[in-house]
């Protein structure tokens, strides 16, 4: 990683350590089918070596997942790459004895993988954002990043495919961001890319983005970048082909069923209960400073510009959707893989207003309901009691205002404040004052760039 101060790089990795503690600090973990489904196939994989789930139907009435019959087998809907990287963990699992249809397999070994991914893409996303405003500053991107967004109850708090996605998205923005030794950088950021794709189908926009950028402003490196790329797009089809006998999936589209675009758009930008920009009111600020940046026709305006486009192609694809709000989860679960984009976007308005009190106050207003909502997530959001079940009509009650999921659950919490809730936050006020520790003593500001 060229252009990394030592210093830099050590406050990265203590940030992304206490956001791995407290992820796992979270005790109470989304036990979902489509959490379940990626554990279930890592522990094929560690387990029988091969990726059918058929050992697992005997124990569906436990751990329901999601399966699509091919080859006379139940095979999984979802790309492997989430399951592929939890492999490992299912391996130690099964050493362990925790292994399907225990719970324990979800909630400790699946979380445990989840944590970490999410906390991987903390610690590219602290390292980027100190190149753009300083290292000061980028300890507050990063923490709003962790803890004030999604990435905190739902990327961290289960083995969605969005964790690791979140990880593999932060590494190519790292890596494509203008620096010495562009070559070796560029040709790794091929290499995310492509991962990302296996892991979420959806997240090749940002890697035919980071193609397009690549392709404008440093063409001679395209076959590199390319080249990289190329792994990832084997082992989808090669996937495609073992799971389905055809090397493009149709279970991708199995269960696609289009829906009110407009009100899908809307849903996942400003709903109470769905809306990113309600859950984590700071990031207009983000989407403000991305767009003013990508108006500028040099390297870093066109990287982020082709990055807005992927991050658009992924709204309006969600946004069609008939399940648009993500099923039973919580906050907004859809657009997390854009967040490490958003990111960027706060250490630019940083840059350029942290000079400004008006301006910091008006963050710091901002920080502290996203950060309220995401732990509220994280701690006393439980599937058991899921808010969803308020009415069967999802649709209308994502825009029931006086019932807005993040309320009901802060209203609720007394219910669910049992000994690991309050295990939870004494573990998590003592990573966060360590963090706040560091960020007084360690990092001090470092000069904003001019990128």
């Amino acid at each position: 990683m060229s252009g990394l101060t030592t210093g830099a790089l050590r406050v990265g990795v203590f940030a992304a350590l206490v956001a791995f503690a407290t992820y796992l600090a979270s005790f109470r973990t989304p036990v979902t089918v489509d959490g379940v489904s990626n554990v279930l196939l890592a522990y094929s994989l560690a387990g029988d070596h091969d990726l059918f789930l058929d050992e697992f139907e005997s124990g569906f009435e436990q751990l329901s997942f999601y399966r699509y019959r091919s080859q006379a087998h139940s095979v999984p809907v979802f790309p492997p790459g989430a399951a592929l990287y939890a492999t490992p963990f299912a391996a130690i699992g099964l050493a362990l004895g925790i292994a399907p249809p225990d719970v324990a397999s979800v909630s400790i070994v699946g979380k445990t993988a989840a944590a970490l991914a999410a906390a991987v893409s903390v610690l590219f996303v602290y390292l980027l954002s100190a190149r753009i405003t300083g290292r000061g500053w980028a300890l507050l991107v990063t923490a709003l990043y962790a803890f004030g967004t999604s990435t905190w109850p739902v990327s961290g708090g289960a083995l969605w495919q969005h964790g690791p996605a979140q990880a593999l998205l932060a590494a190519t923005q790292f890596l494509l961001w203008p620096a010495r030794h562009e070559h070796g950088r560029v040709a790794r950021a091929g290499l995310a890319a492509g991962l990302a794709a296996v892991v979420r189908i959806q997240d090749a926009a940002f890697g035919l983005a980071a193609a397009a950028y690549v392709a404008t402003r440093r063409r001679r490196w395209l076959g590199a970048f390319l080249a990289w790329a190329l792994p990832g797009a084997i082992v989808l089809i090669a996937f495609d082909l073992a799971a389905y006998g055809s090397p493009i999936s149709r279970s991708y589209t199995a269960f696609y069923k289009m829906g009110d675009i407009v009100a899908g758009v809307a849903g996942n930008l400003v709903s109470p209960s769905r809306g990113l920009f309600v859950a984590s009111p700071f990031l207009p600020l983000a989407v403000f400073a991305l767009i003013r940046r990508a108006r500028a026709s040099d390297d870093v305006g066109i990287l982020i510009r082709t990055q807005l486009v992927a991050a658009g192609a992924l709204l309006v694809v969600h946004g069609s959707y008939v399940d648009w709000f993500g099923g039973v989860t919580y906050g907004n679960r859809y657009l997390a893989d854009a967040l490490p984009l958003l990111a960027i976007g706060l250490a630019l308005w940083t840059r350029r207003h942290h000079r400004s009190r008006p301006a910091r106050w008006g963050l710091a207003v901002l920080s502290i309901p996203s950060v309220a909502i995401a732990a509220t997530g994280a701690l006393f959001y439980d599937i058991s009691l899921a808010w969803e079940a308020l009415s069967s009509d999802h649709d209308a009650l994502m825009w029931d205002l006086q019932r807005s999921q993040w309320w009901f659950t802060a209203t609720h919490a007394l219910e669910r404040l049992d000994g690991l809730a309050v295990a939870s936050i004494v573990l998590i006020s003592l990573a966060w004052t360590s963090l706040a520790v560091t960020a007084f003593v360690a990092a001090r500001p470092g000069r904003s760039r001019r990128r």
